[in-house]
């Protein structure tokens, strides 16, 4: 990876996921091609397990943090140590398939400045993580033609520096979607430039334990709202109408179904066994979108004590 200046600097976030981490480098030093790369693991609260795995892979550097910290401010603190023009990311719970490096700088070359591709199952028999993938990556499904992206998911994506320093790099406080934001920040300036690319391809492990599923789709659903990402028409209407909660369940089911009948129509016998678990965690990522509305307006009504003050 290093014989070489790197053309691309991969940075790992970690928080706990050792064993994970551990198959996640291992398939970055598998990757093909003679593209030079380094591998950067944040380290984001200081984990002896984390830093035994990273010892193992002498080709991965370590930044380890005394704080706990957010998603975002792990991935800025890996960019400040990146010496790459490229800026990759993946979770360490992604396995990214041997071509991802090589997908990710052909995106680049040819005119993307942010690109992902397709996010598959890790487990795709294990019902609670895999349901848990079809609900947060419904539009990054295997059979997505090459094209536009509206936004990237944090799983992975690869990112031109000039690209990422115009959005100031992502939010450090704990915004469950600083991803969303930072990567559809870029696409509203450049839409042509953000794409959708087939051959970076990563399988990700999804939460595999009931209450974590649950919790994880109602903090999406809250999110969602309270930053007003990607509300079109209909759902602001629906926002302040809570007793037509089961209207917003129905949507973003027939939403993830129409998904799976566009892109990927093999998997929709697995799609239908799913339906149970789906429409749980849709309830509770309705549930927290709610709440996210209702946080959503309180902020608006607020008037800023400064403009009181002059």
């Amino acid at each position: 990876m290093r014989s070489q200046p790197p053309a691309l600097s991969v940075v790992v976030p970690c928080l706990g996921h050792a064993a994970e981490l551990a198959a996640c480098l291992e398939a970055l030093e598998n990757q093909k091609g003679d593209v030079a790369f380094e591998v950067i693991v944040v380290d984001s609260a200081f984990d002896a397990r984390v830093e035994a795995v990273v010892q193992r892979h002498p080709e991965a550097r370590l930044y380890r943090s005394r704080a706990l910290l957010s998603t975002g401010a792990a991935r800025n603190a890996g960019v400040r140590l990146a010496s790459a023009p490229a800026l990759g990311f993946i979770d360490a719970d992604c396995l990214p398939h041997t071509g991802w490096v090589q997908g990710a700088m052909a995106a680049l070359a040819a005119g993307a400045v942010l690109a992902s591709g397709p996010i598959l199952d890790a487990s795709p028999w294990q019902w609670v993580a895999s349901s848990d993938n079809r609900l947060q990556f419904a539009d990054f499904a295997p059979g997505r033609p090459a094209g536009p992206l509206e936004y990237c998911a944090g799983a992975h994506f690869v990112v031109t520096r000039e690209a990422f320093d115009s959005q100031a790099g992502f939010r450090e406080d704990h915004v469950l979607v600083e991803d969303v934001l930072f990567t559809a920040g870029i696409a509203a300036l450049r839409p042509k430039q953000v794409r959708f690319s087939r051959e970076m391809v990563v399988q990700h492990r999804g939460r595999a334990r009931w209450k974590d599923f649950l919790e994880h789709q109602r903090s999406f659903g809250y999110a969602r709202s309270r930053h007003s990402i990607r509300m079109g028409p209909s759902f602001v209407w629906l926002s302040s109408r809570p007793a037509l909660s089961w209207l917003v369940v129905l949507r973003r089911l027939s939403y993830v179904g129409a998904r799976v009948l566009q892109w990927n129509t093999l998997d929709l016998p697995r799609f239908v066994l799913q339906l149970p678990l789906l429409v749980a965690g849709l309830v509770a990522w309705t549930q927290g979108f709610y709440a996210g509305a209702k946080r959503h307006g309180q902020d608006r009504a607020v008037t800023p004590v400064a403009r009181d003050s002059n």
